[in-house]
């Protein structure tokens, strides 16, 4: 994902050349939310699992004023960074590794050295151990924080504030309890070519007023994505729930017109149409056991589609934009096609009109119901 920025500035050689690039390193003390069992006493020490932390280590770069990048988006970086994570339970849990990108954006200045930023990171962390909670050795990493900037000097920034981690596997495999952590971040950041200062504000004041003086069709896109994945599933049995955990196949497409208010935020409504082979199972079962289905006959092709409508926002920074929205599922079929939905979609721009795509979709707008990997192209 982070080579498409060399792709995004091919033309640019001076964009190249001047790329501010920073080193972080940060501590994240958390708080374990009991969202499973494993967390309160069933584990090998039989209490109650209170706290964790992880270490950062953090490549950042930005780009130069010189830069439409820079000089729209102010204050933002983006790269690479790797985690060491413990929850005090090396025995049951392990202590994964996190591989990840991430993106800072300024929300606004408090002084000239203080700023108010947010943060996300989207990676896969690696070394679980297999428990109650958690079955698949790899799992997807989501974080987000509220960050304050404290520029101390020209080359070095203090950054403090609160942050949330998700740990899961996006219900490719059973159990998916995953682990939820929130807590605090404090890390140092070294600014190893900071460059001299530039005021971008007449340039963003400019573009802002040519996009205003732009017609309603004009301030239009239109993104269509393809997109696939995998997933196990649960089926309803009475009161209860049998898992036939094997990899099905889920598939979609959306069209998604967006309107662009301002140079951050766009907004509009989706089409969304999903194909997915774990839809409604029960009732086709041919061989039934206590705990697995071995054998089932698979349904017709229009229990096992949907087409919805959902709202979406996005919010568009440098090189990616990220694209949530919840729906409502008009045409379905079933238990398991329930009409509520919600997606949360990270766009990796290649090139202005093509995109690299990742996302979660979830069911009943709160439970994972399927990753999303997929390209993406804009009209």
């Amino acid at each position: 994902m982070l080579s498409s920025v060399f792709i995004a500035e091919a033309g640019d050689t001076l964009a190249f050349r001047n790329l501010r690039h920073g080193l972080e390193v940060n501590v994240r003390p958390s708080y374990i939310m009991p969202t499973h069992v494993l967390y309160l006493n069933y584990n090998s020490k039989g209490e109650r699992l209170y706290f964790s932390g992880s270490a950062h280590l953090q490549y950042s770069f930005a780009f130069s004023p010189e830069t439409e990048y820079g000089k729209l988006y102010p204050g933002t970086v983006q790269g690479i960074g790797v985690g060491a994570n413990t929850f005090l339970c090396h025995k049951d849990i392990g202590s994964p590794v996190s591989l990840y990108i991430f993106q800072r954006g300024r929300i606004f200045n408090i002084s000239e050295q203080l700023t108010f930023n947010y943060e996300w990171n989207l990676g896969l962390s690696f070394g679980w151990h297999q428990n109650t909670a958690i079955v698949s050795r790899t799992n997807a990493y989501v974080n987000v924080g509220l960050l304050a900037d404290w520029k101390i000097s020209r080359f070095c920034s203090l950054v403090f504030g609160p942050d949330y981690s998700h740990f899961s596997n996006g219900d490719t495999r059973y159990p998916n309890g995953g682990a939820n952590v929130v807590g605090l971040r404090f890390g140092a950041r070294a600014d190893l070519n900071p460059g001299a200062g530039s005021d971008s504000g007449s340039f963003i004041r400019e573009w802002e007023n040519d996009l205003r003086s732009k017609s309603f069709g004009e301030r239009i896109s239109y993104d269509i994505v393809a997109y696939g994945a995998w997933r196990a599933d649960r089926q309803p049995k009475g009161r209860d729930m049998f898992v036939i955990n094997k990899a099905f196949p889920v598939a979609g497409l959306n069209f998604n017109p967006l309107y662009r208010f301002t140079r951050h935020i766009s907004a509009g409504a989706s089409l969304d149409l999903m194909y997915d082979g774990s839809a409604n199972l029960y009732g086709h079962v041919v061989d039934e056991q206590a705990e697995t289905v071995l054998s089932f006959k698979c349904p017709a092709l229009h229990e096992q589609m949907s087409a919805g409508l959902s709202m979406r926002a996005e919010l568009t920074m440098p090189i990616f934009s990220v694209n949530l929205g919840a729906g409502y599922n008009f045409l379905r079929s079933g238990y398991d096609m329930h009409p509520l939905y919600a997606m949360f979609n990270l766009k990796t721009f290649v090139s202005d009109d093509f995109f690299l795509l990742i996302g979660y979709r979830l069911s009943v707008l709160q439970y994972t119901h399927n990753l999303m990997f997929g390209i993406g192209f804009r009209i």
